[in-house]
Parts: structure tokens; C-alpha cells; sequence
């Protein structure tokens, strides 16, 4: 058997999330059938993480194993038969060793949010003009003191089925675009609860407006409890932007 690592990129807007589900068109599910489709035999593939749905990904990492050795053109083949909201752009050769999950280092995500309403930003960017009232300094210093802790019970769904909150965050950053009021929101981690970024990005925009302190949450995270409100943004502003092994 031969062990194959693709990276592509999807639009979540139209699907249940990456994972397989029994009633509920996903990115998997279009993966596999696509690569089997091409292959002639049933192809499960394994990737580097879930997202949400609506959630988006401009890179996203799986692996897979056939005894097949795989043409050059393999991944135009594919492009023509998935729809234009899912793209490959590589794949390599990698040894029978290499799991796109479980050798992850590092993933980041960007969530972005406009302050002018435009009809091309529609579902690929969340529209909040009260982001205009938000001090950055102060969106920023809601963030960074997140990088001394270790532990996420705070920024976690309650019905999440998670055996550990411990993530180890390396990056947590607002960035303003003065040009057309744009901003992003950086975060880089080995790992993400489920929900994590649109909650901590929730909270954020709640301290910058007034209604929640940064000794909330920081109380909240010393105790390893939940906020008093989860303030979660909606799923179509995110992205999964980068993988490391």
C-alpha cells in the first residue's frame, strides 16, 4: 500500500462541516466518493482536523492509502468532478507513518469580519459594523493573556465529548485593515476545542464594546469555568488557514 497526503481547500457554506455524517452532505463525503470515483475501489480518507459547518478552509490536510500508484494528473481529475467549492491543490507521496491528524504540530485559523455591508463578502465574512466602536489595542489586549494558559474550559461547547481542554496557543491576534475597515482575528495552536475560536473571537468583540471585562475572563479561566454567556460568532467568518507537521 502506497500512503498519499493532499492539501485542498473548501467553501463550508454548503455543508454539514469535514466529517462524515449519515444525513448531512459534507466535505468528506465528496472527497471520498470523488477519489474512489477516480480510483474504482472504496477510499476512506483521514484529515487533519473537523471544522463546523459553514466553516471554511483554505488549507486542509488528509491522507490516504491505496496499493494504486497515483498519475500526475490525479488531482485535475479531481477538481473536475468535485464542485467548485471544493479545490486540490497538492499531494505527495509521504511514508506509511505520516496521519494528517495525529502529526499535526500546529493549526491556525483566521476569522474575519467586515464593518461595511458588501454583497461579495456574503458568507465569507461576517458583517459586524459595530466592530467600528472596538478599540484595537483593546480587542488585542482581550487575546494575548490567553497565551499563559493551558487549559480552555472557558472557550469550550458544553456538549463537547473532548477527554482534555489543554491546548498550547502560540499565536492570538487582532489585525486591522484601515483600507476598507476589514479586520482578522489570528490564533495558532496545537490543538482546538470544538467551538474555541468563534467563542474566544465572541468574547473579544464583547470587551472592546463594553459588556464583558478582561477580569471576567480571566476569573473564568483561573477556574476553568464557563463565561457567563457563551458570546460564539457565527461558523461563516472562519477558516482553517494553515497545518504544520
Amino acid at each position: 500500500m502506497m500512503r498519499y497526503k493532499l492539501e485542498l481547500s473548501y467553501a463550508g457554506t454548503d455543508y454539514s462541516g469535514w466529517q462524515r455524517q449519515d444525513n448531512a452532505i459534507t466535505v468528506q463525503q465528496l472527497v471520498e466518493e470523488s477519489i474512489s470515483l477516480k480510483l474504482q475501489e472504496k477510499i476512506i480518507v483521514v484529515g487533519c482536523g473537523r471544522t463546523d459547518a459553514g466553516v471554511h478552509a483554505s488549507k486542509y490536510v488528509l491522507h490516504f492509502d491505496t496499493p494504486v500508484e497515483l498519475p500526475g494528473d490525479f488531482i485535475f481529475a479531481l477538481n473536475q468532478i468535485l464542485p467548485e467549492s471544493i479545490a486540490f491543490q497538492n499531494m505527495s507521496r509521504v511514508t506509511n507513518n505520516f496521519h494528517a491528524r495525529f502529526d499535526a504540530l500546529k493549526r491556525s485559523y483566521i476569522y474575519r469580519l467586515h464593518s461595511r455591508k458588501d454583497p461579495f463578502k456574503n458568507q465569507l465574512s461576517y458583517y459586524f459594523p459595530r466592530i467600528l466602536k472596538c478599540d484595537d489595542q483593546l480587542l488585542n489586549k482581550s487575546v494575548q493573556f490567553l497565551l499563559d494558559y493551558e487549559s480552555f474550559t472557558p472557550f469550550c461547547k458544553t456538549n463537547s465529548d473532548v477527554k482534555t481542554t489543554k491546548c498550547k496557543l502560540t499565536e492570538a491576534l487582532w489585525k486591522h485593515d484601515p483600507m476598507d475597515d476589514s479586520f482578522e482575528f489570528h490564533i495558532s495552536s496545537d490543538r482546538f476545542l470544538r467551538g474555541m475560536v468563534r467563542l474566544i473571537v465572541g468574547s473579544s468583540l464583547q470587551v472592546a464594546l463594553g459588556k464583558l471585562s478582561i477580569g471576567q475572563i480571566e476569573e473564568a479561566m483561573q477556574a476553568q469555568k464557563p463565561l457567563p454567556y457563551a458570546w460564539s460568532v457565527p461558523a461563516h467568518g472562519l477558516y482553517l488557514s494553515e497545518v504544520r507537521y
